[in-house]
């Protein structure tokens, strides 16, 4: 066995934790709906996590979200990763650009649901 895959092993990881919680990027799932199944978002008020069992489109302005839309559908239909780009404009704080890479996540040969990669681009 290679030093590099022992150490790997000896690190034990637990992808979610590890990896994916404290990722410097969101990473939602969502179902056919836009609504968060699952997410790393550090948006945490006193009630809990504020965009689990919500839609993603709350946070998308309105100009952009037919194209949000129709590239979801599109993965859910074909299977295929995909990707748009996105601004917000919330709270008084200036514009910020997103680009979300979205993954099938695929059970049977179906899309059950899908996974966001979202990153700050502005």
């Amino acid at each position: 066995m290679d030093k590099h895959r022992k150490k790997y092993e000896t690190l034990k990881l637990h992808w979610f934790e590890d990896v994916i919680e404290y990722a410097p990027d969101f990473f939602n799932v969502i179902d056919q709906d836009g609504i968060v199944l699952h997410t790393n978002s550090k948006t945490i008020t006193e009630v809990g996590n504020t965009y689990s069992g919500k839609s993603i489109y709350d946070n998308i302005l309105p100009e952009f979200r037919k194209n949000v839309r129709k590239t979801i559908r599109r993965v859910f239909k074909t299977g295929k990763v995909d990707h748009y780009e996105v601004a917000t404009a919330y709270y008084g704080v200036p514009y910020r650009w997103y680009m979300t890479n979205l993954a099938p996540i695929m059970r049977d040969g179906k899309v059950e649901a899908v996974a966001m990669y979202i990153r700050d681009i502005t």
